[in-house]
């Protein structure tokens, strides 16, 4: 799987059923997040906004929504059918990385 510039910090695999596509997302030092296709090992989609690396990223629990966290010390909102964010988390201190936990609490 070749697309980002930088390396990869974040792996996430889609929480979709097995007989559902299965998608991965990955967060780099790029400052990109991409989707993946787990059956053609391409890029589908990639989502640009932060303005430093991207440290982590993680589904939420039905594969819609995903939030990711980055060295710009922002975390993000994001839908998998919109290429900008839904939501800006802004206002910490500093580098930020996310848990599912977070997750819950925002939706």
């Amino acid at each position: 799987m070749i697309g980002h510039s930088a390396p990869v910090y974040s792996v996430s695999w889609s929480p979709t059923p097995a007989k559902s596509p299965a998608f991965l997302l990955t967060a780099s030092g790029d400052k990109t997040i991409r989707l993946w296709s787990a059956d053609t090992y391409k890029a589908v989609v990639v989502y640009k906004g932060h303005s430093q690396p991207v440290w982590d990223v993680k589904w939420g629990p039905f594969g819609q929504y995903f939030v990711s966290g980055s060295g710009d010390a922002t975390g993000r909102i994001w839908s998998v059918e919109h290429i900008n964010p839904l939501r800006i988390l802004a206002g910490h201190l500093g580098d930020l990385e996310v848990s599912s936990l977070m997750f819950h609490f925002l939706i």
